[in-house]
């Protein structure tokens, strides 16, 4: 117990926590996506959606590049692993964080033998699928094409025609490195390189297996099928276990598909809600409004308001359980609302003023004082480019040059 106490002291609070840590790079994955280490995950989902376009091999992109994205992305959309490779890089993605940490006093007395040693991962690629919003009210089933590497099955993952066709490398007697020592004035030096005879392989194939060329692998295509959840969310993932590239010893990853929900013509979604916009003339936003829509599923559904409700423009109207499904609920659906833009004739004839004149005889202008106006003026057309954008008035050179001057403007008086 002495010797206990006398080896790691009286404080047991390291005890079962990682090592300190090394200068390590943290900053690697996010500088691929082009965003800051502080982003939200909707930034880096947003960045990721932008740079597919650009770099997938379909589109001309280098294929190690799209990997490197998708490796990156599959780290920081996932908030356990971004928060291991926010603490210990690319190191502790790779080594999982499941080891038991070397200073654990369970590790370091461990009597059993039974240390296992955690096999080596593939790693899991990001596949975006496109899926309309009707998709996702009614929870359709999607498929996606995939492409992976697959352990040959002619040779079993050796590489060669047959079990005598692979032999052990008798320069590194299997190890697939050389100890390579180098004496010198000042003493010997020992150094480690990769076998060039087995290229670390540990391993010679004689005579190639036919199907994978001694590759051990194979590149297979095979279809995903996804029920999508009814009223999902835009970014949602479905996680395809093992799918994604196998080699030997070596434990394939995942294949994440992730949903993106396409803007629909008719509809805005807003979380279980929908927004639907509909143009009404004057007439009916005076008198009463009947419209039908077509929903999501097809239905024609008729709508209508109070009999004598006058419809004013921005005021939302609510159609209750005419939204999206509520997602882990779809039982249960959110609200529809009805976005009105009012459209007003381009003009009235004598009669129709007359008329209105007539059915509103209370609206007629009257201005006060009339004697006493000094000036008038006339209105004319809203255009973009007369915007006066900035303090100065002028175009945005001048304003920043005059904000660089502390945006103090000299003030001449002159004498009247």
């Amino acid at each position: 117990m002495s010797f206990f106490f006398n080896a790691f002291g009286d404080d047991f609070s390291s005890f079962g926590k990682p090592s300190p840590k090394k200068d390590v790079n943290t900053t690697h994955y996010y500088e691929i996506l082009g965003v800051p280490k502080n982003s939200t995950h909707e930034e880096i989902r947003k960045a990721y959606r932008k740079l597919v376009k650009i770099k997938h091999p379909d589109k001309g992109g280098n294929e190690k590049e799209f990997q490197e994205l998708q490796t990156a992305y599959d780290i920081l959309s996932d908030e356990n692993k971004r928060k291991v490779y926010d603490e210990y890089g690319e190191d502790g993605i790779k080594e999982g964080m499941q080891n038991p940490p070397e200073n654990d006093i369970f590790n370091l007395f461990n009597t059993t033998g039974t240390h296992r040693e955690r096999k080596k991962k593939s790693h899991s690629t990001i596949q975006q699928l496109k899926v309309s919003l009707e998709d996702i009210y009614l929870g359709t089933e999607k498929q996606v094409e995939i492409s992976h590497y697959r352990i040959c099955k002619k040779c079993k993952g050796s590489g060669g025609k047959n079990s005598s066709s692979v032999k052990k490398c008798s320069t590194c007697d299997g190890k697939g490195y050389r100890i390579v020592i180098q004496r010198m004035m000042m003493g010997i030096i020992q150094s480690q390189q990769t076998c060039s005879d087995c290229n670390g392989k540990g391993e010679v194939i004689m005579e190639k297996c036919k199907e994978c060329k001694g590759k051990k692998v194979t590149r297979e295509k095979k279809i995903l099928k996804i029920l999508l959840d009814k009223g999902a969310p835009d970014g949602k993932k479905y996680v395809f276990k093992g799918e994604s590239d196998e080699f030997p010893d070596v434990e394939p990853g995942d294949v994440v598909v992730e949903i993106e929900i396409m803007e629909n013509k008719n509809f805005i979604r807003k979380g279980a809600d929908l927004i639907y916009n509909c143009d009404i003339s004057l007439l009916e936003a005076l008198t009463g409004v009947q419209i039908v829509i077509t929903h999501l599923d097809k239905r024609k559904i008729m709508i209508r308001s109070k009999k004598g409700e006058i419809i004013k423009p921005g005021i939302l109207k609510c159609v209750s359980d005419l939204g999206m499904p509520f997602y882990d609920n779809p039982v249960r659906f959110g609200n529809l609302y009805l976005n009105f833009n009012i459209v007003f004739p381009k003009s009235l004839s004598d009669k129709q003023k007359n008329d209105l004149n007539d059915l509103f005889p209370n609206s007629d202008m009257e201005v006060d004082d009339i004697d006493n106006i000094s000036e008038k003026y006339p209105l004319s057309d809203y255009n973009e480019n007369d915007e006066n954008q900035f303090a100065t008035g002028k175009d945005r050179d001048d304003d920043d040059e005059e904000e660089s001057n502390g945006g103090r403007q000299q003030v001449r008086c002159e004498n009247q």
